[in-house]
C-alpha cells in the first residue's frame, strides 16, 4: 500500500486527506447506497489511488466519483476507475428575472433537511439518492445558492435546490413527492428556481438527469431546455482487486 495521506474526520462522517499539496474529500455516497464518494481538490491519479486504498480498510468501498465530463476521467482511469454510470447535461438561457409566481413556492431559509431527505428517497432509487450530505453538498457548491420548497402551506411536497455563481445557474436538485405529482409542482419549482438564478445574475442554467428519466426529460423540455449531447460521468473503484 501507498503512504497513506493526514486524515481529518471520522468515518462515516465527512473526511479530508492532505499529503503535501494534495487535498480531497470523501463522505458516504448516501444513506441508502453502499460505499464513498470522493472528490480531489487538488492531486494527481497516484493521490487518489491511496484516498481509496484507505477509505477500503474503512469498508467504504465502493467509492465513486462524482459525475464529472468526460474530460476529467482519465484520471480516475488511472488510478483504476471504470466508468458507472451517466447523466445527460441540459441548459437553457435565461432572459430577465421574471417567472410566473405561483403561491405554492417558497424559499426557505433553514432547510428542513429531514423532510427534504424524506422526499428525495422518494422521488429517487439506489445510487440517485443523495442523502443529506449530498444535498447539504448541492447547496453550498456555489457561491449563491437557495432551497425552494412548494407545497400547500405548512407542507412540504417538492423541493429545490439552486445556484449561481459567474453567469452561470445551476439546478442541482428537484423531487416532488411521487403521490404529489402530476399537480405542476415540479414545473412551478423550476419556473421559480429560473426566476431566482436570473436575479442572482445568471444568464445560463444548467441541470442534469438521468437518461431514463422520461417525465423529467419531457418537463425540462417544455420549459425551454435543450439537451447539449454532453454526458456526466459517475466512474466507480470497487476495491483493490
Amino acid at each position: 500500500m501507498r503512504d497513506i495521506p493526514s486524515v481529518e474526520g471520522s468515518w462515516p462522517g465527512r473526511l479530508v486527506f492532505r499529503r503535501g499539496w494534495a487535498r480531497g474529500e470523501a463522505r458516504p455516497w448516501s444513506d441508502s447506497w453502499p460505499g464513498s464518494q470522493v472528490r480531489v481538490v487538488r492531486g494527481n491519479h497516484q493521490f487518489l489511488a491511496t484516498v481509496c486504498e484507505h477509505l477500503a480498510g474503512l469498508d467504504a468501498t465502493p467509492v465513486h466519483s462524482p459525475a464529472i465530463f468526460a474530460s476529467a476521467t482519465p484520471m480516475w482511469r488511472r488510478a483504476g476507475f471504470e466508468e458507472y454510470e451517466s447523466l445527460l447535461v441540459l441548459e437553457r438561457a435565461l432572459h430577465g428575472g421574471a417567472q410566473t409566481s405561483d403561491e405554492r413556492v417558497r424559499v426557505v431559509s433553514e432547510p428542513p433537511w429531514d423532510e427534504i431527505v424524506s422526499i428525495d428517497d422518494a422521488a429517487f432509487d439506489g445510487l440517485w439518492r443523495m442523502g443529506r450530505m449530498g444535498l447539504e453538498e448541492a447547496l453550498a457548491s456555489t457561491r449563491k445558492g437557495v432551497v425552494l420548497v412548494a407545497g400547500p402551506p405548512g407542507a412540504i411536497d417538492g423541493f429545490a435546490i439552486v445556484g449561481a455563481e459567474h453567469g452561470y445557474s445551476y439546478l442541482q436538485r428537484l423531487a416532488v413527492r411521487p403521490e404529489a405529482r402530476g399537480r405542476g409542482l415540479g414545473t412551478a419549482l423550476v419556473r421559480a428556481a429560473m426566476g431566482w438564478a436570473a436575479r442572482a445574475g445568471g444568464h445560463l442554467m444548467v441541470l442534469n438527469t438521468q437518461h431514463d428519466a422520461l417525465p423529467a426529460r419531457r418537463l425540462y423540455a417544455r420549459l425551454g431546455f435543450t439537451e447539449t449531447g454532453s454526458l456526466l460521468r459517475v466512474m466507480r473503484w470497487a476495491g483493490p482487486y
